[in-house]
């Protein structure tokens, strides 16, 4: 099911991490997806008085429709080893 998701990390930069995935070829977004591109924290969090540490730390993950379970997982083994290094 193609899909986004937003992920927030309290105390991480998300654009850090961003990076690092993008060198393992992921590509995923920081900002509100009405904003494509931008590296401005989402409008849309802070209109929902989300706190600006966990600003910093969101970000979107989008699926389409090749997506598979076994790439969610690795992701998430990628994810979960940065921030155990970085933060």
């Amino acid at each position: 099911l193609a899909n986004t998701l937003s992920v927030g990390i309290d105390g991480i930069v998300a654009a850090h991490l961003l990076a690092h995935l993008d060198r393992l070829g992921y590509s995923l977004s920081i900002g509100s997806a009405c904003a494509t591109g931008s590296q401005k924290a989402s409008h849309v969090l802070k209109a929902m008085s989300i706190k600006d540490s966990l600003i910093r730390g969101s970000f979107r993950i989008s699926f389409g429709p090749e997506t598979q379970l076994a790439d969610l997982q690795q992701l998430s083994v990628e994810i979960f080893n940065w921030c155990q290094q970085n933060s």
